[in-house]
Parts: structure tokens; C-alpha cells; sequence
């Protein structure tokens, strides 16, 4: 697996954000460039590629018609234990289910002070995020290890970017050890 690391070298052309070493633009203002040139039209089911596995509307051979109980069944069998474990792609043996530090629940109202309740990956605030999510800012492990509680290791996300960030998982370590490294807090 290719591993895409941030340094000072690597940022969007258009707005000087950090990126990855494969990228010239972030992606936001890749969107933005599509928008101008016109590939608006290529999103969701405008795309040539939505679909394309699937034959659509009357031309389904379902179309109109249920599947038998014993069919659904069937397939609720088939899907059910597809990817449980160690055979989902994003199985990492178990480690979500560790718990925290005693201090984690005491350094999250530091680290929320800290960071002004704001999440530190798109900027939005508290108040915000109790509106839109019914839920408190959280705290992420930068390097993913719930037992390490090193201030520098902890980071305040709202929850959307906390999920995302569990995905791509170097690269986020090292965006966010760039962060931190180059804040005002160290």
C-alpha cells in the first residue's frame, strides 16, 4: 500500500492548504476546478459510471416482482456474517473495543479548552455541532493508541471528522502530528 505523507512542500495550488505528496490541489478546490470546467453534470446519477452494474427501471428482470420469503432469507444468510471480523477490510483485531485511560474522560475538557471547542479539522464550533449532531465535540488519538494520552497526542474533532479520519489512517497521523507540531500550543 502506498503511503502519502505531508510536509511543507506539498500544498494546493489554489489556496495553499496542506495536501498530499500525489495531489496539486485539496479537495475542495478540486471540486471547485470540475464546477468551472464545466463536469458538474458528471455527479451522482449524471455520471456515466452510476449504475452501470445494475440494469435500471423496466428493463430489470425484477422489476414489479417480490422475492420469495424463502429467497429473502437466503440472502440475509449470505450477507450476514460477509464481513464480520477479521474479514471486514477495516478490521484492526479488535482495538475499538479497548478501553480508555482513566484520565482520557478528565484531559477532554483540557483539551476541548485548548482547542477553543472547535473541531480542529473543518472548524466547526461547539454550538454547532450540538445543533447539526446532537452531540459534544470528541477527542481523537493522533496516533490512534487509546492509551496514550500525551496532550500533544489529542486533538478535538466533531464527530463527522472523527469518523473520517478513521480511514487513511497514516495519513491523518501525519497531518495532524504537522498540525500540532507547527501550533502555538507545543
Amino acid at each position: 500500500m502506498k503511503k502519502y505523507y505531508l510536509n511543507n512542500k506539498n500544498k494546493c495550488i489554489n489556496c495553499n492548504k496542506l495536501i498530499t505528496n500525489m495531489a496539486i490541489r485539496c479537495h475542495s478546490c478540486a471540486n471547485i476546478n470540475a464546477y468551472k470546467k464545466g463536469l458538474k453534470n458528471n455527479k451522482g446519477k449524471n455520471n456515466p459510471n452510476f449504475g452501470n452494474h445494475k440494469i435500471a427501471g423496466k428493463n430489470n428482470p425484477m422489476f414489479g416482482k417480490n422475492h420469495s420469503p424463502e429467497t429473502i432469507e437466503k440472502m440475509r444468510i449470505n450477507k450476514l456474517n460477509k464481513y464480520e471480523k477479521e474479514d471486514n477490510p477495516n478490521w484492526k483485531g479488535g482495538i475499538g473495543r479497548l478501553p480508555y485511560n482513566h484520565n482520557f474522560y478528565k484531559l477532554r475538557h483540557v483539551i476541548w479548552d485548548r482547542d477553543n471547542y472547535i473541531c480542529q479539522k473543518c472548524g466547526v464550533k461547539i454550538d454547532t455541532c450540538l445543533l447539526e449532531f446532537k452531540a459534544l465535540l470528541t477527542v481523537h488519538h493522533i496516533d490512534y493508541n487509546k492509551l496514550n494520552d500525551v496532550l500533544i497526542n489529542l486533538i478535538t474533532l466533531c464527530r463527522k471528522c472523527n469518523s473520517e479520519v478513521n480511514a487513511n489512517r497514516d495519513y491523518w497521523n501525519a497531518y495532524f502530528m504537522y498540525l500540532m507540531e507547527n501550533s502555538i500550543y507545543v
